[in-house]
């Protein structure tokens, strides 16, 4: 009994024993690693991809997530550096080409928009389909395409690689073809659907393939081709955008695109059914299968969680709808692309090797290691190419700019070299109003009505040419008010040398034949059926003014404000620089003397667009404000540009002119150079002509007249001298 007893007893003193030694080796690993906090509530945005011009239908990583594929309805893919933000490839087929050949069928690439992109596992093929009923295998490394297949007789809406990449399925119509991406040859075709197919995906060890049409999802044998499972959607509602889980196990789609619905394989019934709340069009699981992304409506990215269908994140930043969403293999990063025509890299959290959005994202090894391959190259530069160098040129690394200097020195000279040098040793404009594009970006725009009575209307139009807001104030019977949209700014612009404002509007209608009168009774405002005012003060506030044009149909004697008479119903264009004398404003009635200019002042808090006054109607389609430094190497360039006959020096002066504010239609520019000698003409019948022509080729003419002004001014006669500049005047006031 007593051996029994000291058995058990020292039993228990090894047993705490043990458990201190394994508390303390638990409290030092804990002191080490701490329990990580909710991680999907730390997203932020990366980089924020432009360049497409039509919406971007479909985004993809590559294996190693290096890469990003954007497919867009504008007939290209591009290419993207996920660290930098820079687009390496842009594939497409070219237009002149596409123009001149009498059978573009023939030609390699896509002719019509792209719906689908895909990376191989391997990541040495990107797989597209398109709207020309087209599937395009590409080297991502290069932007070649290898080869097209052909074969479906409707648009090719998805295109999936198989875990091992020997096979490619894609869909077209009612139709689902098997590939071998290798030969190319088409192994196996599915035609039992009933509806369109619109989405595919294989399972993650290959051997399932599940296809979504009408309201049903068939998930079939990927050797034998025959249907395993049938999953169907309840009620009335189709099923699209199917996805596994990277278990296996699950299957989520959407139900008409109103609720997310997840599929136990096994069971083959649905373990969740949710509406989110908005209209979705993408849906995908995170590589841990923890949570889903889908997109939408509204410019929705929202992060929720698989089991409880709980919204974690909404991120933040299309400003229509967004169609595609892709995770990254490690779960690092997500994209997004939409009806914007932009592309979104979001950083998953852990993730520190990209740059944040307003930050530069080139380190110099980066920058380094692009300028080290283009001058292995030798090949001819894309205007990519040419911003990356510029980009390098920028930094005060010094061996990085000695080596920019070797690449740049293929083409130009050791004069020109400076003029490079002094034109990107000026800061880049700065676009302050977030998202000018009026219509599209109403989401940056709080909406405004300060009418108590009367209709009130405020919504955005498809034109002819242009999307458009259209606002209207009837039946006020007598009771004035404003009708608009205004936007925070809180923009530092101490230093900058102009700011730039730039409208485009439209007036419909104003009952007020006394339009921009001042009248105290409705405190000093002139009265205008479309407005711009900014609210400007130092970084104090202690003392806050305010700056406003506004836009008529008649003119009057004594406004109160500065305006600009317009046509009825006509697009006008309206450009200023607030920094410059034409934008000080005139004095009131009551003599309360002139404001400042806004040089004077260091900050703008907000932007109002609106109409002010009894029944008005007006349109607005864009508003810019950018923040410019003053660049007088930039005018050298301009006039370079539209002389240059030398292709790679043009791809390098336009990538200059994209750093500064200057813009140019070069094709028009070279028509007013070719009639500046008739400026001179003994016949003043031919001068007032050539004047007439020059000033119908437009404001894409503006800055290469302003170039000739100040750096070719003497060579230019007396004569030619005023009328150059009575055709600046008129292109700047847009009439």
């Amino acid at each position: 009994m007593r051996a029994r007893s000291r058995i058990a007893a020292f039993a228990v003193l090894l047993t705490l024993a043990v458990s201190v030694w394994v508390g303390r080796a638990y409290c030092q690993d804990a002191g080490t690693k701490k329990p990580e906090p909710q991680p999907w509530k730390r997203y932020r945005k990366l980089h924020a991809l432009e360049g497409h011009t039509d919406g971007v239908g479909s985004v993809a990583f590559s294996p190693d997530g290096k890469l990003l594929a954007s497919a867009s309805w504008d007939k290209s893919i591009r290419i993207w550096d996920t660290r930098t933000g820079r687009c390496l490839h842009t594939l497409q087929v070219d237009p002149k080409k596409l123009a001149s050949v009498k059978a573009p069928g023939k030609l390699p690439g896509h002719i019509g928009g792209v719906q689908a992109v895909t990376f191989s596992p391997d990541g040495k093929l990107l797989a597209s389909g398109g709207r020309d009923n087209r599937v395009c295998l590409w080297n991502p490394q290069t932007g070649k395409c290898l080869r097209t297949l052909k074969g479906h007789t409707d648009i090719v809406s998805s295109v999936a690689f198989s875990p091992d990449g020997k096979l490619l399925a894609t869909t077209g119509g009612y139709t689902i073809r098997i590939w071998n991406p290798t030969s190319g040859e088409c192994t196996k075709t599915f035609e039992e659907h009933e509806c369109y197919v619109g989405s595919l995906a294989f399972s993650p060890d290959g051997k399932l393939l599940a296809s979504t049409s009408g309201g049903k999802v068939r998930i079939r044998d990927t050797q034998t081709g025959k249907s395993l499972q049938v999953l169907k959607a309840p009620g009335e509602f189709s099923i699209h955008s199917a996805m596994f889980s990277p278990d296996g196990q699950l299957l989520v789609t959407m139900l008409s695109g109103l609720r997310a619905c997840l599929w136990d394989l096994k069971t083959g019934k649905a373990i969740y059914d949710k509406s989110r709340g908005y209209w979705v069009n993408s849906v995908k699981f995170s590589p841990d299968g923890r949570v889903l992304a889908s997109v939408g409506s509204g410019g929705m990215v929202e992060i929720w969680d698989r089991r409880t269908g709980k919204r974690l994140n909404n991120l933040q930043g299309h400003t229509y709808q967004v169609w595609s969403v892709a995770f990254s293999r490690d779960g690092r990063m997500l994209a997004s692309g939409g009806a914007d025509n932009k592309v979104f890299i979001w950083g998953v959290p852990g993730d520190d090797s990209g740059a944040r959005e307003g930050e530069d994202p080139k380190s110099a090894e980066d920058l380094k290691r692009a300028v080290a391959a283009l001058a292995a190259a030798n090949t001819e530069l894309t205007e990519e190419s040419c911003l990356l160098l510029l980009d390098a040129f920028a930094s005060k690394t010094t061996g990085l700019q000695d080596a920019v200097r070797k690449v740049l020195s293929r083409l130009l000279s050791e004069a020109e070299l400076k003029k490079v040098e002094e034109v990107v040793s000026v800061p880049a404009p700065r676009e302050l109003i977030k998202n000018g594009d009026f219509a599209r970006g109403l989401d940056h725009w709080k909406k405004y009505s300060g009418m108590k009575k009367g209709r009130v209307k405020t919504h955005a139009l498809k034109g002819d040419k242009e999307k458009f807001v259209h606002w209207e104030r009837v039946d006020a019977h007598g009771y004035g008010g404003e009708v608009g949209f205004s936007q925070e700014l809180d923009a530092d612009v101490s230093g900058c040398e102009s700011l730039v404002l730039s409208v485009r509007v439209k007036v419909i209608s104003h009952s007020l034949r006394n339009s921009g009168h001042w009248s105290t009774s409705h405190g000093g405002t002139g009265e205008y059926p479309v407005e711009v005012r900014f609210t400007y003060s130092d970084k104090n506030k202690e003392k806050q003014l305010r700056w406003a044009h506004g836009f008529l149909l008649l003119k009057n004697t004594e406004p109160f404000e500065n305006y600009s008479a317009v046509e009825k119903g006509k697009w006008f264009n309206f450009d200023i620089d607030l920094c410059s004398e034409e934008a000080r404003l005139k004095p009131n009635r009551n003599k309360r003397g002139d404001n400042p200019l806004l040089p004077k002042m260091t900050v703008i808090r907000d932007v109002f667009i609106c109409g002010h006054g009894w029944d008005y109607s007006g349109q607005l389609s864009c508003v810019s404000l950018k923040a410019v430094s003053e660049n007088p190497a930039a005018f050298w360039f301009v006039l370079q540009l539209v002389t240059c006959e030398d292709e790679n020096k043009a791809k390098l002066y336009s990538a200059i002119l994209k750093r500064t504010d200057k813009s140019i239609d070069v094709a028009r520019c070279r028509k007013a150079l070719a009639l500046l000698p008739e400026l001179d003409a003994n016949d003043w019948r031919r001068r007032e002509k050539a004047s007439k022509e020059i000033l119908k080729l437009g404001p894409g003419i503006r800055d290469f007249l302003e170039a000739l002004m100040r750096c070719r001014r003497d060579e230019l006669s007396t004569e030619a001298r005023i009328r150059i500049h009575i055709i600046l005047k008129k292109l700047t006031s847009g009439r």
